[in-house]
Formats: structure tokens, sequence, C-alpha cells
């Protein structure tokens, strides 16, 4: 292997796979391998690259393409990728002739294809792509068809998509490059807050959250802290109309973004809350145990492999709200069981989502 090749496209973007590729980099660049960064323009991401001094290139984007989401409807991401044609020609020209036989080209994510696109088809450069979705869509499926190996944040996501592709797929877990500082959540407020953490759309569940809440209130004093960017506006708005019909709007707290989230959990919450209809991994739910925070969440996808129901956290039956307020109430009124889940959840956090434990299989994949 010469050199990995990389690439961020969305820099803007502070999602769970744009955090995951930042911790990879950093994981290869203590490691002295050497990379070639490509970035489709300054941003958050390059800013992040920036204070560890990385080097990376950039390679304009079109402005188009960032009007493609993965809801834009087929009509919408061809016209625009029409539009956008001409550019990344350009750009597909210019990576490959940077391009050398035996570099090492990582997909970590479909979008990549923007820029990657050549290397599918030059037979002596490796190819690795990571799936971390749960469900496998066509562009994924031919991603993983053409490369040489794939790698699935989880073994629920394995299973998911072994019988679809053509090889059989490596699982690496999401990892933390740094072990975040603990801070002594003594109640002194006496509130038990409670996070639900991600961003505000309907298949992350916070409404699910605002009535468990609302049942809570017999039981003690409670606040939810929502904390993610608005990307549905529609569901915010009901979220906060059974607010107010609730008349919880003194319990709830909204924040729109924060950049150290394992920091915000430990200095801020007592347990987290995740009740997603879906998730291939749960980086949150890592990010919670990295800081000895114990997780009350949906028994769905990678959270029924990252969350050791009874050991550092709680699961429950998919779209039960009131198992869900159960479990959240058992913390609340279970010292005991409370401290064990949080000693479980740190150790646990070492052992399976640090780096220390996690780089031997990645390098040796790599």
């Amino acid at each position: 292997m010469t050199r990995l090749n990389i690439y961020c496209g969305q820099v803007n973007s502070k999602g769970g796979s744009k955090i995951s590729l930042l911790h990879l980099i950093e994981l290869f660049y203590h490691e002295n391998i050497k990379m070639n960064i490509y970035c489709g323009g300054k941003g958050w991401f390059t800013d992040q690259l920036e204070k560890k001094n990385i080097n990376y290139s950039l390679v304009e984007e079109d402005q188009h393409l960032r009007y493609i989401t993965k809801k834009s409807p087929m009509i919408k991401k061809a016209f625009y990728l029409i539009k956008s044609f001409i550019s990344i020609i350009k750009n597909w020209a210019v990576f490959t002739r940077e391009l050398s036989d035996k570099d090492t080209v990582v997909f970590n994510e479909p979008r990549d294809i923007i820029l990657f696109f050549p290397a599918l088809f030059k037979q002596k450069v490796k190819k690795i792509v990571w799936v971390r979705a749960e469900k496998l869509n066509l562009l994924t499926k031919f991603l993983c068809n053409r490369a040489n190996k794939v790698i699935a944040v989880s073994n629920i996501v394995k299973n998911n998509i072994s019988s679809k592709i053509n090889k059989e797929p490596y699982v690496i877990y999401n990892f933390m490059t740094k072990k975040p500082l603990l801070t002594d959540r003594k109640n002194k407020d006496n509130i038990f807050k409670i996070g639900i953490i991600g961003t505000i759309q309907e298949i992350k569940g916070q409404l699910d959250g605002i009535k468990v809440l609302d049942m809570l209130q017999e039981s003690g004093d409670f606040e939810i802290h929502l904390v993610g960017k608005i990307v549905e506006d529609n569901y915010f708005n009901k979220i906060t109309y059974e607010i107010k019909k609730r008349s919880l709007q003194q319990k709830v707290k909204h924040i729109n973004h924060i950049e150290n989230i394992p920091k915000y959990i430990s200095e801020n919450l007592d347990i987290l809350l995740i009740p997603s209809k879906t998730e291939s991994f749960s980086r949150v739910a890592m990010e919670a145990f990295s800081v000895g925070v114990p997780v009350v969440a949906y028994r769905v996808g990678g959270l029924k492999e990252v969350v050791i129901h009874d050991k550092n956290g709680l699961l429950t039956t998919n779209n039960n709200v009131e198992e869900l307020f159960k479990n959240v109430k058992i913390l609340y009124e279970n010292e005991v069981k409370y401290n064990s889940l949080v000693q479980f959840a740190r150790e646990d956090w070492e052992k399976r989502f640090y780096v220390k434990n996690v780089k031997k299989d990645l390098l040796k994949l790599l």
C-alpha cells in the first residue's frame, strides 16, 4: 500500500459518518500512514483537520451537488447531477492523475463516488467500502460488489447485507480516539436529566421521548434535552405542539448543535434516551458509554448490539412508549441498578470502542 485516498464532500455536515471519518483519519495520521485527503470545499470538516495539523487537498464541488440529499427524489438527483456533470468529469480527471497502482481508496459513504468513481475500474487499486446504513441501497450494493473489502459497522449490518453482495463483510465497530474527561454528575438541583441526541426527524423518535417525559411527571422532577439540528420542520412542529399541549415548556430544552457530545453528556445528563426507529450502530450510545452514562433505547438495529441489556443500559420493545417510560423510571428509582450500569458502561466502552482495542483489526484489513 502506498497511500490511502479519503474524500469528504459535504464539509459542513456534522453527522455520525463524518465524525467516524475524522476518527479514522486521526488514527491513520498517528500511525504515520500516507494519505491523500480530498475535501469538497472549506468548512467544518476542514477546520477539524487544520486543528490537528492534518494536510488535505481541496476539490471544489459544483454548488448544485449540495442540493442532493438522501431524501431527494430521483428526478431531482438526476437534474443536479446533469448540471454538475462537467465539474464532476474535471475532478475525476484530477483524481485519476494522482492515483497510483497499489493505492487504497476508502469509500466512507456512497456519495464518495462523486470523486472516486474512476478507482472502481482500476484493478490494481484496492477499494474498501464502509457500510454505515442498516439497509443496502442500489448504489451501496454496486460499491460493495466492486470493492476488495467491505466493512460493516455492526454485526446487524453485516447480517443484513451478506446475502446481497458477492463477498463476506468484516465488522469493525465505530470507535473513539480519546478518553473523555469524566464529570461528577451529583444532582445538585434534584432534576433527573434525560437526553435525546440526534437530528430532529421522525426516524429518531423524539416525539416518543416527549410522551415519556409527560408520563414521568408524577414520579419526580425530570427534564429532557433535545440536542440536534432540525431537518424535518413538520416533525419539529408536531413536537412543539405536543410540548405545549402537555404543558412541558419548562421541562424541555432544545439545543441545535453541540461540538463535543461526550463532554455535554458527561456534564448535563443522567441517562441517554434513544427512541430511534432504526440505527445501524448508534454512535451517540457509544459516546454516552464513554462517560459512564446509561442508555435506554428501543431494541432496533445496531442498538441491540451496542447496548447490552441490563449491563450498560436497558432495551425496550420497538415503539412501546409505556415500556420506555418504565425503564427510565427504573433507573430513576433504583440507585443500585443505575450505578451498576454506570460502572459497566465505561469499562465496556474501553474494551469495545476505544481506538487502542480496535486499531489492530482495522490496520490489518488495510
